[in-house]
Formats: C-alpha cells, structure tokens, sequence
C-alpha cells in the first residue's frame, strides 16, 4: 500500500494560512499564567507531585508529612 500525499490547492493553503493566524495561542501576561499548568497530571498519572508543587507555589513539607 503507497501512501500518497497530494498538495493541497491553492486556496486550501490559504484557507490554512488565516486560520493560523488566529490560533496563537495566550498573549497577555495574564493568558500566559493560566496555561502554564496546563500540562501538570494529577492522581496516578503524575509524573512528579514535587515538581508540580513547586509549579504551584505550594509547600513540599506538608505532602512529605502526610506520606
């Protein structure tokens, strides 16, 4: 089985193009604070309750207590 890629028309590229201008993504300081933690798991799939901790401002002492 090949697999193809045909280009895209003209005025798909640029169909694509303007929509790219809109997704950017945060743009005020503000925007910016609140994605930051985005990516920060909780329960079973956190890769390391520490560093989210530090990411949140929260003090390390008290989770290190209750283990």
């Amino acid at each position: 089985m090949s697999l193809t890629h045909r280009k895209p028309s003209p005025r798909s590229l640029e169909a694509r193009r303007r929509k790219a201008r809109k997704s950017t993504g945060p743009r005020t300081q503000r925007g910016k604070r609140r994605v930051a933690l985005n990516s920060l798991r909780s329960g079973s799939f956190a890769r390391s309750p520490w560093r989210s901790m530090l990411a949140l401002d929260e003090d390390g002492r008290k989770l290190a207590v209750l283990l």
